[in-house]
């Protein structure tokens, strides 16, 4: 399984009123990914500091083992001028 997180929520990352932060996965190759539980592949979601599966048979052959995560940011006209940084962590584990 391959799990994601944000070490910020799209308020804390960019301010303003209705900030967006998302995150959307699609398999790099086909039937390299199996999506985590309560996300479907090729759709948008929030990133958030909460850890979520995103996908959970990430294939071992190496002609299909690729994930491609997509980020987006939707920055309010009224978000403060600022430098904004954040870090996505990425964690795995293995089954037998």
């Amino acid at each position: 399984t391959v799990n994601m997180k944000a070490g910020k929520n799209a308020t804390q990352l960019l301010g303003g009123l209705n900030p967006s932060y998302q995150f959307m996965v699609n398999s790099g190759k086909p039937g390299s990914c199996t999506a985590g539980t309560g996300v479907v592949l090729g759709t948008w979601y929030e990133l958030n500091t909460t850890s979520r599966p995103v996908c959970t048979n990430l294939s071992y052959v190496s002609d299909g083992n690729q994930l491609n995560v997509s980020i987006s940011l939707g920055i309010p006209s009224d978000a403060p001028a600022a430098n904004a940084t954040d870090q996505i962590e990425f964690s795995g584990d293995r089954s037998a």
